[in-house]
């Protein structure tokens, strides 16, 4: 069994790798800003490196993640076409980003322009998906199914402590969550790594999460306090004022729920 301290040294390590990663992500917005890699630019990212010491075989998952969040910021600003992020992945492939992050990019162009139908539409428009994870009740349409965990309230909290979790946007019934809303209000990310896994469904009737240890269904129509930071989601219940918080690693995921979720609170 892992002792306390132990498991104390693992949580500081993710926060400074989150803290990094954050840090490198304000180097790669203001590349991005500037459209191209300029010697100016090459000089802050030798600062950067030089004054954070980063284990070798870290560097390229700090270097991807900071250029995934910094990059998804953009292509929100910018819209859905595939000619306006062409030069992304020009300055992806000039900052040694991993191949992984150019299909990564492709993708969050296609779901956003689907986010965009569903934003403009209704109900009606939203495509249907097939749960495995749940079994549907008769009638019942799902909507999503989404790679999510359940973050334990002491890791809420601390993350709270410390500023870590950034500015929300709050769904209430009336005033719907838009795509790229995120770019100026949610910035920061939650530590998540040590929650129960699983899948979050979101329905015509009800958003229902299924993990290894843990589980919950709720009605939409319940739900109440709701909030959509940038990994994840919080809300209480009508019947139970406690607060969840359900997070993505998947920024795309996070979007989805947010956009869809509104959608559904406002039928």
């Amino acid at each position: 069994m892992m002792s306390q301290p132990s498991k104390n040294n693992n949580f500081q390590a993710r926060q400074q790798l989150h803290l990094l990663i954050n840090e490198l992500r304000k180097v790669f917005l203001s590349i991005i800003a500037e459209e191209m890699i300029t010697q100016e630019s090459l000089v802050r990212l030798e600062r950067f490196y030089k004054e954070n010491s980063i284990p070798a075989h870290l560097i390229p998952v700090v270097r991807d993640e900071a250029f995934c969040q910094a990059a998804h910021f953009e292509i929100l600003d910018q819209g859905s076409a595939n000619r306006e992020t062409f030069w992304l992945l020009q300055l992806a492939i000039g900052l040694g980003i991993s191949p992984n992050m150019m299909n990564w990019m492709e993708e969050e162009v296609c779901t956003l322009a689907i986010l965009k139908h569903i934003q403009d539409g209704t109900v009606a428009d939203i495509p249907t998906v097939k749960a495995e994870s749940i079994i549907l009740q008769p009638g019942e349409n799902a909507f999503a199914e989404l790679p999510a965990m359940l973050i334990p309230g002491h890791l809420v909290s601390e993350d709270l402590t410390k500023g870590l979790v950034g500015k929300s946007i709050r769904l209430s019934r009336g005033s719907g969550y838009k795509v790229g809303e995120k770019k100026s209000d949610l910035l920061d990310r939650t530590d998540i790594s040590d929650s129960d896994a699983g899948f979050l469904v979101l329905t015509d009737k009800r958003m229902v999460y299924s993990g290894t240890h843990e589980s919950f269904s709720t009605d939409i129509r319940g739900l109440f306090g709701t909030r959509i930071f940038a990994d994840s989601i919080q809300f209480a219940t009508i019947r139970d004022e406690k607060v969840v918080t359900v997070g993505f690693q998947n920024p795309l995921a996070t979007e989805y729920c947010g956009v869809v979720l509104s959608k559904l609170m406002d039928q």
